[in-house]
């Protein structure tokens, strides 16, 4: 590989690891200005989450009577030790061993 191409890949890819970083930084310091400016209503939400266990045939069974709600955060990555909003309202389905 010539020097040239190992140059842009390396730089490429320190750029994306810094846009990362940046965008990670920016994330919690918006949730901190949230938690400050208007407490937690705010910066966090909660999240109805429904458990289900797998059946013989590959088929599920939902238990819906049992509802547990998690709490999350507005943001883009998880912070505060909360995961964030967007992801845990699609992953709302827990499965059971």
């Amino acid at each position: 590989m010539p020097p040239i191409v190992k140059k842009i890949l390396v730089r490429g890819f320190l750029g994306l690891l810094g846009t990362a970083v940046v965008a990670y930084v920016l994330d919690a310091i918006q949730v901190r200005i949230r938690l400050a400016t208007g407490g937690p209503s705010r910066a966090y939400d909660t999240v109805t989450v429904l458990y289900a266990a797998g059946l013989k045939g590959g088929k599920y069974e939902i238990y819906s009577d049992q509802p547990d709600s998690e709490t999350c955060t507005r943001s883009l990555f998880p912070q505060l030790g909360y995961q964030p909003c967007w992801y845990l309202r699609r992953q709302s389905m827990k499965m059971l061993d």
